[in-house]
């Protein structure tokens, strides 16, 4: 059945909401506000909210505290439960319930995140984590948690935002034609490219790095994203004068890090900056953006920087590589672990000729990379799983 409807209801449903929060907490908010704007209904569906917008519905789910080893299944089932008394169009599920007509792994799927961890790790850690997972009550919850997601009768389609991601999915057991690969993008109003060189150099001042090379790398899980190799390829900067400065915004602890930086001879080179709402003023005075992460679906930081016309240095493990191209607008390095080839690829990009090159295309990438576009993909789906087209149509 088509219904001829305008608004569509829908629900977004996030374990942890919050606007300033990580990749996933604040692309969902970023969702809801164009919702919104755009006339839909809105309802959130989360166990914490922080910054929700005016004129959406929120839905407090009772849950487990964060330490609670059933945590995640007792958030998936009160969920479910406050969910079905909705009436709602679409349900689109951040990756935390079995309830969603629209799955969406911000984080990928929790297996791929296990053996990530795992290669952290020497060989005996590796294989406690092996035995962990099939007698700990909270891995097998999780397991389960993620079979019972990917095998639900409601699911209608597993959103991918990166092709890595759609062959985890596929690989799990999600049927082909339930994958639907749609990139993140970046909102180019927001991030946008320095206006010159004397801005670049004010915004600088601004965060006290007159004179050097400024490296910028936003992460919320400083292991994963892979703070410590950055500080180890910068320790290997030693050729450049003045030494780049590495600037690192996040809400991790820092205090491992930071030991790692003084062991290593570059702790006056490395300043954390902690979590930071707005980090356009880091991306124009950047001149490179590093992630060296060892797993990210599609990162939105890297997109963001694109935006900005600043070059990127990232690894191939990150799902937003698939959008620009190696030497053209960043840098792409195949082994996160590889600390050498990390710093070339940065000894590379702030040579100043390679990156204004690198910049240049960046800046000729940037309407590609239009949130818009992903926006206006997300709807349409939400128009074909509702049967619903506008009524003007």
């Amino acid at each position: 059945m088509t219904i001829e409807r305008d608004t569509l209801r829908i629900a977004l449903v996030i374990r942890r909401y919050d606007h300033a929060g990580g990749g996933a907490e604040r692309w969902t908010h970023d969702h809801a506000v164009r919702l919104l704007e755009a006339g839909h209904r809105v309802h959130l569906v989360s166990s914490r909210f922080t910054g929700a917008p005016l004129g959406a519905m929120q839905h407090e789910v009772v849950a487990g505290p964060r330490w609670y080893r059933n945590a995640a299944r007792a958030f998936a089932q009160s969920a479910a439960a406050v969910v079905a008394g909705l009436g709602v169009d679409v349900v689109h599920d951040m990756g935390h319930t079995a309830a969603g007509d629209v799955f969406m792994p911000h984080h990928g799927t929790w297996a791929a995140n296990f053996a990530m961890r795992g290669r952290l790790r020497g060989a005996p850690v590796r294989w406690l984590r092996r035995l962990a997972a099939s007698a700990l009550p909270r891995y097998r919850a999780q397991a389960a948690l993620e079979r019972a997601q990917l095998r639900s009768g409601r699911l209608r389609a597993a959103v991918a935002v990166s092709r890595m991601i759609g062959a985890e999915l596929r690989a799990a057991g999600v049927p082909a034609r339930c994958v639907r690969v749609i990139h993140n993008g970046a909102d180019l109003e927001r991030f946008t490219p320095v206006a010159g060189a004397r801005e670049r150099l004010e915004a600088k001042e601004r965060l006290g790095a007159r004179g050097r090379s400024v490296i910028v790398m936003v992460a919320q899980d400083f292991w994963r994203k892979g703070v410590d190799r950055a500080i180890g390829a910068l320790a290997r900067l030693t050729d450049l004068e003045p030494r780049p400065l590495l600037l690192v915004i996040g809400r991790d602890p820092p205090g491992w890090f930071v030991r790692r930086a003084r062991r290593l001879g570059c702790e006056g080179l490395v300043r954390f900056e902690g979590p930071r709402e707005d980090v356009v003023d880091y991306y124009h005075a950047a001149d490179v953006s590093l992630l060296p992460t060892r797993y990210d679906p599609c990162a939105l930081v890297t997109l963001e920087s694109l935006a900005c016309g600043v070059p990127v240095v990232t690894t191939a493990a990150n799902g937003s590589s698939e959008l620009f191209t190696h030497g053209v607008e960043g840098l792409i390095v195949p082994d996160a672990s590889d600390e050498r080839a990390l710093a070339e690829a940065l000894a590379a990009a702030l040579e100043p000729r390679t990156r204004a090159r690198l910049s240049a295309g960046a800046l000729r990438l940037r309407p590609s990379l239009d949130v818009r576009r992903c926006f206006e993909r997300h709807v349409a789906l939400y128009r074909e799983l509702a049967g619903a087209v506008p009524a003007t149509s």
